[in-house]
């Protein structure tokens, strides 16, 4: 009697792996393998090979069977009379060039050509690490989006800012399948950047208060993101988000193509939260960005006063998401056109 099992594939907690990597799987293929396959997928490059998250052991994958978000394996030796059939909430799988579907892999690599450079082809929008300098990247349809560049930290009081920590000191860097971790990468701080489908967090962790000269204003991280000619930065008015006293921006900034008024990528609220809380806080943070031309500092804020407050309890994290808007998730949950209006993004640097 056939036995079918169910995954539904969602997000799963884990230990993030910062500093080794899974080795390339060889294929095997067996002669039942070989009986049950059709011949047009048998040059398919995953022949088998099980994808890495794959949840039945003593199992192999009939690829010929692969849907966008579902797989179908055959316990071996079993004539295929018992099967297990895998499950995604969203795709397993993307399209190559050769219209196969390839099992999408979030996980990095060292890239086998540049030196320093760790990527994750396989999926819809590849992401890439470089040892050097620290930079990330989202390889969208219309353009590769750099971040994590030039990152410096200030303190922000009334649209004035004073300098805290230059560029980061990257010399304690590990890297791994799952990111990267820096530690001191300015003097008690932290940061941890990982890496998942066409998307990377990038989190500071701050362990112990920072060393400010009063607890007014904001504690800022800054980013530097230079977009293409015709793309810039909003925010999000349409799916909520306040200003703060300050005229600062509590919310999500999204990307938008001007020539299509399509949204291309997101920048998630931050979040923050410290040692003692469960769930992380959004009220707590804001957005602060200057610009000049199609260069962006995009500051990430943190509220002084609470991070000096006896009561908040070290470490404490700060976590800001950037991630492509993928053409199914968009089908999925109704993207339309972004109409720009006064929700653009931006203060002139010289008006700072």
């Amino acid at each position: 009697m056939a036995q079918t099992s169910v995954s539904e594939i969602g997000m799963q907690p884990k230990i993030a792996n910062y500093t080794s990597f899974s080795p390339s799987p060889s294929p095997i293929i067996s002669s039942e393998l070989d009986l049950k396959t059709q011949e047009a997928f048998k040059s398919h490059p995953e022949y088998g090979i099980n994808p890495y998250n794959t949840q039945c052991s003593d199992c192999i994958e009939l690829i010929d069977r692969r849907t966008d978000s579902s797989r179908y394996f055959i316990k071996n030796g079993s004539n295929g009379s018992n099967f297990f059939v895998q499950k995604g909430f969203a795709p397993l799988h993307f399209k190559n060039t050769n219209n196969q579907l390839i099992s999408i892999d979030a996980r990095l690599k060292p890239h086998p050509f540049t030196a320093n450079k760790y990527y994750a082809p396989n999926q819809q929008m590849p992401t890439s690490y470089n040892s050097i300098n620290g930079n990330t990247s989202i390889l969208l349809s219309q353009f590769e989006l750099i971040f994590n560049k030039n990152n410096k930290v200030y303190h922000v009081i009334n649209n004035s800012e004073n300098i805290i920590f230059g560029n980061g000191n990257l010399a304690s860097t590990t890297i791994g399948e799952d990111g990267a971790k820096t530690t001191g990468i300015w003097q008690g701080i932290d940061r941890t950047i990982l890496f998942d489908r066409g998307s990377v967090k990038t989190n500071y962790i701050l362990n112990a208060s920072p060393n400010l000269p009063n607890s007014l204003g904001w504690l800022a991280f800054e980013d530097e993101i230079t977009l293409p000619i015709g793309y810039k930065i909003f925010k999000d008015t349409l799916e909520g988000g306040v200003y703060t006293p300050e005229g600062y921006w509590n919310g999500e900034l999204i990307i938008i193509n001007m020539s299509n008024g399509l949204e291309v990528g997101r920048i998630g609220n931050p979040l923050v939260y410290d040692s003692n809380e469960q769930k992380a806080s959004s009220h707590l943070t804001a957005y602060r960005i200057k610009y000049s031309g199609n260069t962006y500092f995009l500051q990430v804020m943190v509220k002084a006063s609470w991070l000096m407050d006896i009561n908040t309890s070290y470490p404490v994290t700060v976590d800001p998401l950037i991630s492509g808007t993928n053409t199914w998730s968009a089908g999925n949950i109704g993207f339309k056109n972004y109409n720009p209006g006064n929700g653009f993004a931006g203060i002139h640097p010289h008006g700072v």
